[in-house]
Formats: C-alpha cells, structure tokens, sequence
C-alpha cells in the first residue's frame, strides 16, 4: 500500500503541474473561438474583456471557458505549492491560486457591460450579485 501512495505522488504532481499548460491552451482557444463567433468584434478595437461582458453574445462561452481556466490554473498553483522545496517558487503557487479564486467572480457577478449597455444597467447586476451572495450567506 506504501508503494502504491510513493507512486501516487508525483503522478498527481504532474498531473496538477500540466494543467498550468491546459489553462492556458483552454484560454487561448476559447478567445479566439469567441471573438471568430463574436460579429463584429475587433482585437484592435476593443478589450478583450468585452467577449465576457453583460451582453455580449459570446458571453456564456467565454464565461465557461474562464471559469475552466480558472479551475485548471488552482490546480497549477496546488501543484507548484506541492513540488516547490523553496519559498521562491511557492510564491508563484499562492499568486496563481489567489488569481484563479479572484477570477471567478470578477468575470461572473462584476463584469464589464458590452458596449451600448447603460452603466447603471451593469451596476444594477453586480449590486444585485452582491445583495443575492449577502442573502445566502446570511441564510447558511
């Protein structure tokens, strides 16, 4: 049993490890498939954040590869937490796992609004968030 968990351990090192790589292909498709399917848009144009804002018709695509990326890229800082033997690299660990816990709801409940969009109308969404998260916090 010892031998199969001495085993175990650097196969699910690597596996965390290489979801660092996945995140970042999963990424990288999904913008470009999302401004391909986006009409109109332009890289030049306008922020990238704009594939993931309230109203964007690319929105839900983009908001589902966000958050796969965001679940592959705690995986990565796990990982790099697990293997690193030195506190300059655990840094690196806790910095991608803050990002992937940040990016959740910063690209879900506060998002930009797609241009065209009224400002309150986006702040009305994200007050709402805000209001619906106190709600269910205050319930549990």
């Amino acid at each position: 049993m010892d031998t199969l968990h001495a085993r175990r351990g650097p196969v699910i090192n690597r596996v965390l490890l290489m979801a660092g790589i996945a995140a970042v292909v999963i990424y990288v498709v999904g913008d470009i498939l999302s401004a391909l399917l986006y009409d109109g848009y332009s890289y030049l144009d306008q922020a990238i954040s704009e594939l993931s804002a309230f109203g964007s018709p690319v929105r839900p695509l983009m908001v589902t590869v966000i958050l796969i990326h965001d679940v592959l890229e705690l995986a990565f800082g796990v990982g790099v937490l697990r293997v690193s033997g030195r506190r300059s690299l655990s840094w690196v660990g806790g910095l991608s796992i803050a990002i992937s816990v940040t990016g959740i709801p910063t690209h879900t409940v506060w998002a930009m609004s797609s241009r065209g969009m009224e400002g309150i109308q986006r702040h009305g969404r994200a007050v709402s968030g805000i209001v619906q998260l106190s709600a269910e916090w205050s319930s549990a």
